[in-house]
């Protein structure tokens, strides 16, 4: 998988430094993306005792919070449309476009 990805990021026009930052990148997201899932899972199988999130946000934490105190209620509805997929291809669509430098000023190579 990493010579696959390497490899082509390279044939995409990055430079070697740009396609492994772009591997480690791509690695997490799937990697995080498999251990929400998984914990999901376990979720559904045996219901926790105690509250995650969006249940902890309450209107209370509105002025801590005020994104998440407004969007609680629909996290769901909204997350029940997200497709790794097309997430990925942001990602990567993202990688591919970027400059010859990174926005933390690291050398392009």
């Amino acid at each position: 998988m990493v010579e696959e990805i390497i490899d082509c990021a390279l044939a995409c026009g990055l430079t070697p430094g740009q396609a492994v930052r772009a591997y480690r990148t791509i690695r997490s997201y799937v990697y995080g993306d498999l251990v929400f899932r998984r914990a999901a899972d376990r979720r559904a199988e045996h219901p926790p005792s105690k509250r995650y999130f969006p249940d902890v946000v309450t209107d209370a934490d509105a002025a801590e919070l005020p994104r998440l105190t407004a969007i609680k209620d629909d996290w769901r509805a909204y997350a029940a449309y997200y497709d790794v997929v097309d997430e990925l291809d942001a990602i990567v669509t993202g990688l591919l476009t970027r400059g010859t430098r990174s926005a933390s000023g690291a050398p392009a190579g």
